[in-house]
């Protein structure tokens, strides 16, 4: 047998003639220890404007054009995606309620056209995103 097995592990091969530690790069050195960081350097008027400026947007952020023209949207959000899970499937709320096959039917087409309805006001709000102007 060759190679010895230990534990299921090779056993590392053994030492030939020709190798000598001398022969490879030893690993590189530690670099020495950071100086402390000096602030002095940035501590200029304009770094001290910017800094009030950070706090004071920090403390009462203002809502650009975007996030303000999206808030005005959440509604209409909240109202597709419940009008979507709703129509996943009025067969089965019909059941679920013992509603007449005939009545089931009819909101069977109801909830088809509504579904319709909804997919375009889905593609005019996604529109409305895609071609928004500040």
């Amino acid at each position: 047998m060759s190679a010895q097995v230990a534990f299921g592990r090779r056993a590392p091969p053994p030492q030939s003639a020709s190798y000598r530690p001398a022969d490879y790069p030893s690993a590189p050195a530690r670099p020495a220890a950071q100086e402390p960081f000096d602030p002095a350097p940035f501590d200029t008027p304009d770094a001290e404007a910017l800094k009030a400026e950070l706090a004071a947007a920090l403390k009462s952020p203002r809502r650009d054009d975007f996030d303000s023209f999206m808030a005005r949207q959440r509604v209409a959000q909240v109202v597709v995606w419940v009008g979507s899970l709703a129509l996943c499937a009025p067969g089965l709320i019909c059941y679920l309620l013992h509603v007449p096959k005939l009545a089931s039917a009819g909101v069977e087409v109801v909830g088809m056209i509504a579904a319709w309805l909804l997919r375009r006001h889905k593609r005019r709000q996604l529109k409305k995103i895609a071609t928004w102007e500040g």
